[in-house]
């Protein structure tokens, strides 16, 4: 998991296979465990779009990378 102090709001996420999921909105404490909330994502449907902070690979300038594809199964539990 990458340092979750280095994402920043406004910044872009993408899912590891390149596909864009929507931008940072801020970054959340639910119960001890950390979320990133995303805002504009392009009509997706995640829910309350929030992506598990495990699931971040690594923040790269302006954008966030996810450790896991859009056609993994794990994409459906994006949301708690």
């Amino acid at each position: 998991m990458a340092d979750l102090g280095d994402i920043q709001e406004h910044m872009s996420v993408f899912a590891a296979d390149g596909v864009y999921l929507g931008t940072v909105d801020h970054i959340e404490d639910a119960g001890g465990h950390w979320y990133v909330r995303l805002t504009d994502t392009t009509g997706r449907d995640f829910g309350d779009g929030m992506i598990d902070g495990d699931l971040i690979e690594s923040v790269v300038g302006d954008t966030v990378h996810l450790n896991i594809a859009t056609d993994n199964e794990p994409m459906t539990h994006l949301t708690h």
